[in-house]
């Protein structure tokens, strides 16, 4: 029957998975938490995680209107989140490039251009 449930475990996978990320190498590596920064990953969003981030986003605003909020496209080489604090820290030409980077990969209706 076509209406089986999926099973939990499988998820669609992207064909060419390699075109939604990209690797920053650091110019200027950091150590953070005692660990060492010298290059940081940056995936596109599902659309799955746009909407997890968009209602966070709306959670957040309400608290701190002000606060900084950011998509989670960051991660280190083991694949884990990178702390909002280290990509604070980082030496701006490195992280001019990384937000260079987070721009293209932006969904279309965040990049502001009218690209939808």
């Amino acid at each position: 029957m076509d209406d089986m449930p999926v099973a939990a475990a499988e998820r669609p996978q992207f064909v060419d998975a390699a075109r939604r990320i990209k690797v920053e190498v650091l110019d200027y590596p950091v150590t953070y938490a005692g660990k060492t920064y010298d290059r940081i990953e940056i995936r596109r969003l599902t659309a799955a995680e746009v909407a997890a981030t968009v209602e966070e986003i709306r959670k957040q605003a309400e608290e701190d209107p002000n606060g900084n909020l950011h998509f989670p496209m960051y991660f280190d080489v083991d694949g884990q989140p990178v702390p909002q604090a280290l990509l604070d820290g980082l030496d701006d030409d490195d992280a001019s490039r990384i937000q260079a980077t987070v721009n293209d990969f932006l969904p279309r209706r965040f990049r502001g251009s009218g690209e939808e």
